[in-house]
């Protein structure tokens, strides 16, 4: 691909410039005014080939970012054996005060855990809400209530 661009700018610039040479003798304002419209493509052309060179250099730097982080992975844990478990490597906190499921109990934000059972928060379990919206009650129920 890299070759393929030289070539297209050689042939560019040798374009611009046979443009320029031919009709400096009779109108010079016009062949140079030719010349350099004829020069805008190799412009593009030199831009792409300096896109590919840098793309190319971030692809080596980020082949040695991952060799170094798997090298630092293998350090951390020599044996390989990952948690299966991601959660026990990221504890999950909630925005928001939250009901745990298990007990009922209404805990904190920026809690992990229940404050009464120790039941670890999950947003996709206890969703965080506020403890102070009312609850919608069955007219059953209430009426239930008016009969005792």
């Amino acid at each position: 691909m890299k070759k393929l661009l030289i070539v297209i700018l050689v042939l560019q610039i040798s374009g611009a410039l046979l443009t320029f040479f031919s009709q400096i003798g009779t109108q010079p304002a016009l062949a140079v005014i030719n010349g350099l419209l004829a020069l805008l493509p190799a412009v593009i052309t030199v831009a792409v080939l300096v896109c590919l060179d840098r793309t190319e250099l971030l692809s080596g730097e980020i082949s040695e970012l991952r060799y170094m982080l798997k090298k630092l992975g293998d350090r951390e844990n020599p044996r390989g054996d990952y948690s299966s478990n991601p959660s026990a490597e990221y504890k999950e906190t909630a925005l928001g005060t939250w009901e745990c499921v298990k007990c009922g109990t209404v805990n904190k934000e920026g809690t992990s855990f229940c404050s009464n059972c120790r039941a670890e928060y999950s947003p996709w379990v206890n969703p965080t809400k506020s403890p102070y919206e009312k609850k919608k009650v069955s007219r059953w129920i209430k009426e239930d209530k008016k009969k005792k």
